[in-house]
């Protein structure tokens, strides 16, 4: 029982409790008000267990740091570590996490998106702007979404057809600019998967996943959105590579998508600028 304890609050909690025929209830901290409702429960027979809340753990992390952790372990995961989805109400997954090597060192999924997929689905702000001919330019380095669609509807499926005579590096593509998302009330996202690398040439993509083998062979559609790999997953934690300047064998330097050229000493802009709080408008200075 959280927030509105009082008065009218409490009188609708108490009728939500005698519909619901409650058998357990737990309560975290409860002030006077709430010790008496829980005497009252059990004199009706209610089991009534009063819970020690468990102080927050001050942290220096911010939300976007432990949003880049969650997405950092999910991919860290092992795959064989998981059961199928539809085991899992059956038996206890064990976990595991691989983390001796970077997600640059993993070794991939090689997949033909001609064969293993019906439809590749950008959504998100901007999205319907990214033409065919750019869209493997959109997903390399991309984290998507693996989905299961049990039936495709007749509107969003009918939208393949238009350009199936199209090609692009050799091999058909299946993405339409502009398609939505799939209907959910008929597909189902089974984890999320880290586009490592893109091989136009022979249709290929590199594709990273902890999902296991036995639900990946139903994903028929990949969907991206807005989610991005943080920057921690794209570099080389090793030592080795650490002391050599290295991103997977491969310089600095020469290292797409990140840099680390802070500009020669002297550069306009290159340093930065002492604030000072002396010198302000008056209109500051009133506020």
């Amino acid at each position: 029982m959280f927030g509105w304890t009082k008065g009218t609050g409490a009188e609708i909690t108490r009728e939500i409790e005698t519909a619901a025929s409650l058998t357990h209830v737990y309560m975290l901290d409860p002030d006077d008000t709430l010790q008496t409702n829980g005497q009252q429960l059990q004199s009706e027979g209610i089991s009534y267990t009063v819970l020690e809340a468990i102080k927050p753990l001050r942290s220096d992390s911010t939300a976007a740091d432990k949003r880049a952790l969650m997405l950092m372990s999910y991919f860290h995961r092992k795959p064989e570590g998981l059961i199928p989805l539809s085991q899992a109400s059956n038996e206890k997954s064990s976990i595991q996490w691989r983390t001796e090597l970077p997600l640059c060192a993993m070794p991939p999924w090689e997949v033909k998106w001609a064969e293993a997929f019906d439809k590749i689905v950008l959504i998100g702000n901007g999205s319907e702007d990214v033409h065919r001919t750019e869209v493997l330019r959109a997903l390399n380095g991309a984290i998507v979404a693996l989905v299961e669609v049990e039936t495709f509807s007749s509107d969003w499926s009918s939208m393949q057809a238009d350009h199936e005579d199209d090609y692009l590096g050799g091999t058909s593509i299946p993405y339409i600019q502009g398609t939505g998302p799939p209907p959910p009330a008929s597909s189902r996202c089974v984890g999320y998967a880290l586009i490592r690398g893109v091989r136009a040439s022979t249709g290929v993509l590199h594709i990273l996943t902890p999902v296991s083998p036995v639900d990946l062979k139903r994903v028929r559609v990949i969907v991206m959105g807005e989610i991005r790999l943080p920057i921690q997953g794209m570099l080389d934690h090793r030592p080795r590579a650490r002391v050599l300047g290295q991103i997977a064998g491969v310089d600095y330097a020469n290292v797409p998508f990140l840099h680390w050229n802070t500009g020669l000493p002297g550069t306009p802009g290159s340093k930065k600028l002492r604030v000072r709080r002396n010198l302000m408008r008056k209109s500051q200075m009133e506020r």
